[in-house]
């Protein structure tokens, strides 16, 4: 403690106020000091070590217990008890000699070993709270068997004159027992209401009671050989509330019939049973939760569902004894925001709150079914238990484990009916996105891997990566209730554009710092990256990128979800419900121009959830998009947006509706626009934007179209009726405030009767057709075919073009360039062929294997019709299993490919990839392909789960871009 005199020591007013001193002959002592000083002198006068006071203890009110050992002389005999345990194993004070001011506590003497121990702990009016924790300003007593059992603490006792910021009123050093041969010292806490009491005993060093708990007041004491032997046996009971004038007493039962039993009735009313263990029964919890293929250490439950533990108590305890828990999640959690709750067992669940039920209970273990509320806050949460019997403040924890949302019950916010598409869209770890053009529709393996290695942990990652989790993280973690604020953090956390997101996205064509997103196949590998990669954005992705990650973390954070692609999807950046497309006098878009654009397929996410801000008429499906587009609150977010006010033309509801809404239901507008910088509108099919809305159907690779959901009948009555409500909604000067005008930033302003009253129809007609199958690697072959609609002659100028692009439709290189006259009699029709040779497009060829031929067809009066055709190479792979799959037996897998172009392929690579199936991804060297040849590739794969697993293939060369091929198999039970 240092030098210095006894006043050093501190003061009865937030100092040391006890000083506890053992003496290698007599015991142990203690001294209570007041304002005064111990005695006189410095330190030293304690004693030496040579038969003399060679351990002190010091309890500060705040700090906990520290110890020195003096050096000096002892003090006067007069201050030593006159009793020592070697007498009969007891020794009597009175309450003024040990506790002082009236604090009573004895130990009386027996007969033989038979001590008795009575507590007598008078009530302290002025300190004395309903449910509060009776402070003690007094000492602890304790009589030891061996002279060398001492106390420590876990942390280092306070040096003088040093207050640690981690001691204080509510966080004292837990202090236990210093081991050594023949005993132990273990000091044990109970709390009874208002009332507190401390009691350290010896018990053999196998069998130990330890309960490293605050120090507050106590008695001290040893049960002879062979009593209390196991800390199972100390049973406490509740101690019941005195009257005021009253004291608590526990005496033996009349009837005792031998010593022990007097002593064993003694500890039973002193101690407090504690809780040491807990079994999560993650099998039995895993099973009823549908969480057992996490593999995360945790337990995984969904919340507003029981789940069950099996608590190990330190011993015995009544059928009244009720256990308290806690629960809490997130940084500062707190009632009050709903991120931690404090609740017992009780004998049924409490509706719509954290709920503890007692199911089983034999001796020192209970079960207890613990239920969460449908509407909890998901995420990691910490648990905690301790006996009714003990104070508020010594919570054992238990560990931690995961709450989902849970789309199988029917209060929570998320619950989908149908357990066909709870399989579905929340428990399939893969998945198929469509791809490709309205007129070729190409299905794309994709390993979602939700169960995955660290997937789920990842998961919670990105919540607390998000913007709004660093700005206010308490707040932050009470939203994680709702599925509304939670699907739209992840929709902005899946792109990296205002964050340190998950995916950089990329449309340029330029892939070199990174991976192209055509060469990922799965969502797992690019979270692992992210996550190891210290959340630096993984390059790079595209629209089905993002739609496939953000379906992963989605399904494994409980919320059923699919993947959606809308074909020819407009992006709609000035908000006017249109697209305005500009082009030259040969149909070729003049990207200076044009804002807007038309994607030839767009994929995103629908999630099934209530909206209670909306009300129940918008449940259902709703509308989430990762892919940065346009920003939202000013973040790259999107939705959630709900289907049915989306076919409803209720664009002006939350989130992001008129976005939507324009995507799948836009007018499709083309402008000519002219060398004196005047535009001239041109015929085209206005009704092209939001073609067959496709997503996998429920239990099969089969797509679905559910174009339906987003609108009525392109073209009907209804249909522009909703059009024309949206049209309004979002200009009309009742709900916008504004003039309907449209300003645009480099073209003259767009009044909204212009886009409600389509182009006149020209007196001509046109359209691309294909005269053979395009294959990548082939020259194309097509015709224009153009048809006189009248009864006289016409004239037909027609420039053509064509050029290579990206899937959003975005120009890269122009590979044709012709003009043509055609001359038609009435009625007449003339095919005007159309070669585009594999030499002209190979080298500007991008990996989406996408070429856009367009016509401006300009009829001798002034007419003008734009005919345009998107056309997708195509490419050849086959994927065979060869034999039953079982789960842990190899099976044979063989991959036909063949090299598409007209020149020698070297440096083919297949990767494959399969979630349940591999571990990993497994790439394999293809042996040289002449032009056209065809090549078996033989590989093994081991299941490692049952049920139908995705296995996909990719060939990979410099050459050409990926060819991808996918196969179902089912996966047969180990027998």
């Amino acid at each position: 403690m240092g030098a210095g005199t006894p006043s050093s020591y501190g003061t009865a007013n937030g100092g040391w106020d006890t000083i506890i001193l053992r003496h290698s002959q007599w015991g142990l002592g203690h001294h209570h000091p007041t304002a005064q000083p111990m005695g006189a002198g410095t330190p030293s006068s304690y004693g030496t070590a040579n038969g003399g006071w060679d351990t002190i203890i010091l309890r500060h009110s705040q700090w906990g217990l520290g110890n020195v050992k003096p050096t000096a002389q002892p003090p006067q005999s007069s201050e030593v008890p006159t009793g020592t345990l070697a007498d009969t194993g007891s020794v009597e004070w009175s309450s003024s000699q040990v506790m002082g001011d009236g604090e009573g506590v004895q130990w009386p003497r027996g007969e033989g070993q038979g001590s008795r121990l009575d507590v007598h702990p008078h009530r302290t009016r002025s300190r004395c709270k309903p449910r509060s924790v009776l402070r003690f300003s007094s000492l602890m007593w304790v009589w030891q068997l061996q002279r060398h059992t001492v106390l420590r603490s876990p942390t280092p006792p306070p040096r003088q004159g040093v207050r640690p910021s981690a001691y204080g009123r509510e966080h004292i050093p837990q202090w236990e027992s210093l081991l050594f041969p023949s005993f132990t010292l273990s000091l044990v806490d109970i709390t009874s209401g208002p009332w507190s009491l401390d009691v350290a005993l010896e018990l053999t060093p196998t069998k130990f009671f330890n309960s490293p708990y605050q120090l507050n007041s106590g008695i001290g004491g040893s049960c002879p050989q062979g009593w209390a032997q196991d800390a199972s046996e100390l049973q406490f009971p509740r101690h019941t509330q005195p009257r005021d004038g009253e004291t608590c007493s526990r005496s033996p039962e009349p009837d005792s019939d031998s010593p022990e039993e007097a002593c064993q009735a003694s500890l039973h009313g002193v101690l407090g049973v504690r809780v040491i263990k807990v079994d999560w029964q993650r099998s039995q919890n895993g099973v009823a939760h549908h969480t057992q293929e996490y593999p995360c250490p945790e337990l995984v439950v969904r919340r507003g569902q029981p789940f069950s533990l099996r608590v190990d108590l330190s011993g015995d305890v009544d059928s009244e004894e009720a256990l308290v828990f806690t629960v809490q999640t997130g940084p500062r959690a707190s009632e009050d925001l709903h991120t931690k709750a404090v609740f017992q067992t009780a004998e049924q669940d409490a509706a719509g709150a954290w709920a503890a039920v007692k199911e089983a209970h034999s001796g020192s273990t209970m079960t207890v079914s613990l239920t969460s509320p449908p509407d909890a806050v998901i995420g990691r949460y910490l648990l905690s238990a301790r006996p009714s019997s003990r104070r508020k403040h010594s919570d054992r924890k238990l560990g931690e484990f995961i709450l989902l949302f849970n789309p199988w019950c029917p209060e929570d916010d998320v619950f989908l009916a149908s357990e066909e598409e709870r399989q579905e869209y929340v428990l399939n770890d893969s998945g198929i996105i469509f791809r490709g053009v309205e007129q070729h529709i190409r299905a794309q393996g994709w390993n979602y891997g939700q169960f995955e290695e660290d997937i789920l942990d990842i998961c919670l990652s990105i919540l607390d990566r998000s913007p709004s989790h660093q700005k206010k993280p308490t707040i932050d973690v009470s939203q994680r209730h709702d599925p509304i604020y939670v699907t739209r953090v992840i929709s902005a956390m899946v792109n990296s554009n205002n964050d340190r997101g998950v995916v950089q996205g990329q449309w340029r064509g330029k892939y070199g710092s990174g991976t192209s997103p055509l060469h990922w196949r799965g969502s797992v590998a690019i979270l692992q990256k992210w996550s190891k990669g210290r959340c630096k954005p993984v390059k790079y992705g595209q629209c089905w990128v993002f739609a496939g990650v953000m379906c992963t973390v989605l399904r494994c954070l409980g919320i059923a979800t699919r993947v959606v692609s809308n074909f020819n999807s407009a992006h709609d950046t000035d908000r006017n419900l249109s697209v305005d497309k500009y082009v030259d006098s040969y149909g070729r878009t003049l990207e200076d121009l044009t804002e807007d654009s038309m994607w030839n397929f767009h994929v995103w996410n629908e999630s099934w959830f209530a909206r209670q801000d909306l009300g129940p008429s918008y449940n259902g499906w709703q509308v989430l998009d990762a892919t940065p587009q346009e920003e939202s609150e000013g973040m790259f977010q999107c939705g959630p947006a709900s289907v049915t006010a989306i076919r409803e033309g209720d664009v002006h509801l939350a989130h992001d509706g008129h976005f939507v809404f324009a995507e799948v239901n836009a007018d499709y507008i083309t402008w000519l626009w002219h060398e004196d910088q005047s535009r001239e509108r041109v015929y085209s099919d206005t009704k092209k934007v939001g073609r067959c809305i496709s997503t996998k159907a429920v239990g099969s690779d089969s797509r679905v179209d559910i174009t339906g959901l987003y609108k009525y009948p392109e073209g009907s009555r209804k249909e522009r009726q909703v059009y024309r409500k949206a049209v309004k909604k979002l200009l009309s000067v009742e709900a916008r405030g504004r003039r309907s005008r449209i300003r645009r930033a480099s073209v003259r302003g767009l009044w909204r009767d212009d886009l409600l009253e389509p182009a006149v129809k020209p007196s001509i007609s046109g359209k691309f057709k294909v005269l053979e199958p395009p294959v990548l690697g082939h020259d194309l072959k097509l015709a224009l075919s153009v048809a006189n609609l009248t009864s006289r002659a016409q004239q037909v100028q027609v420039n053509m073009s064509c050029a290579t692009i990206l899937y959003t439709r975005r120009p890269v290189a122009e590979i044709l360039r012709e003009s043509h006259v055609a001359r038609l009699g009435p009625h007449e029709e003339t095919k005007i062929p159309v070669e585009i040779t594999y030499s002209r497009y190979k080298e500007d060829l991008t990996e989406d294997k996408k070429i856009l031929l367009a016509a401006m067809c300009i009829v001798s009066k002034g007419e003008k019709l734009l005919v345009e055709k998107d056309i997708t190479l195509e490419d050849f792979i086959t994927i065979k299993v060869l034999g039953p799959a079982v789960v842990g037996v190899a099976v044979a897998v063989e991959v036909t490919v063949v090299n598409p172009l007209l020149e020698k392929v070297e440096d083919g690579v297949l990767m494959v990839e399969g979630s349940g199936l591999l571990q990993g991804q497994l790439s394999i060297d293809v042996p040289s392909l002449q032009p056209q040849e065809r090549a078996v590739v033989q590989f093994s794969i081991t299941p490692s789960k049952s049920g139908p697993r995705q296995l996909q293939a990719d060939l990979i060369s410099a050459h050409f871009p990926d060819i991808k091929g996918f196969v179902i198999v089912d996966v047969a039970t180990a027998k």
